[in-house]
């Protein structure tokens, strides 16, 4: 069960969206628990499945470029830099290792 919690926890790892974020480029991504997780308000989730899905909200998205982009890098900077991690890395290792958290 334990290894089980390590692998989702490494398998939530999006170092692409991350750096891309990190640099205030804001994304666009499928909706889903994950990923509303990692997008946060730093870009644009949709169902990437429907045909046209970037055309029809590309006016939105050009519009609002200016405004998400730097919420983009301070989402990445309060959930995922190596401040905001470490806590989570060690309260997880110490549930895997010792049986509690």
């Amino acid at each position: 069960a334990r290894a089980r919690h390590v692998n989702t926890y490494y398998l939530r790892a999006d170092p692409d969206r991350y750096e891309s974020m990190a640099c205030g480029i804001p994304v666009i991504a499928h909706h889903s628990p994950r990923l509303q997780y990692v997008v946060g308000e730093g870009g644009w989730l949709t169902d990437v499945t429907t045909a046209g899905f970037l055309a029809a909200q590309w006016p939105q998205i050009r519009t609002a470029l200016q405004d998400v982009a730097p919420r983009s890098r301070q989402h990445v900077e309060s959930h995922f830099s190596w401040p905001a991690a470490y806590p989570q890395y060690m309260a997880m290792y110490g549930e895997v290792v010792g049986g509690h958290g």
